[in-house]
């Protein structure tokens, strides 16, 4: 399994809206959606958001999202974690 970048990265905090507005104003990115008090935001690339921020009670990386090169590398990898 080659993975070949990061597709996005999903934080907690527990000022959601605080930690949205840095990576919006300092980083760039733009708000596409918001489900609650969670927030999305995306860059210039093909993925719908690359950050999601969670309500939390600390400061963590919550989860991340990584990308391979085409569907046929998705469905082997997906062979290859079903069969350990």
């Amino acid at each position: 399994m080659r993975i070949t970048h990061l597709r996005g990265v999903e934080l907690t905090d527990p000022a959601p809206e605080g930690i949205a507005g840095f990576y919006e104003q300092i980083w760039g990115l733009t708000r596409v959606d918001a489900a609650g008090p969670s927030v999305y935001l995306r860059g210039t690339g093909p993925e719908h958001h690359i950050l999601a921020i969670h309500p939390g009670e600390q400061a963590t990386v919550r989860g991340y999202r990584l990308g391979l090169a085409d569907r046929a590398a998705v469905d082997a990898a997906a062979a290859e974690l079903a069969s350990r």
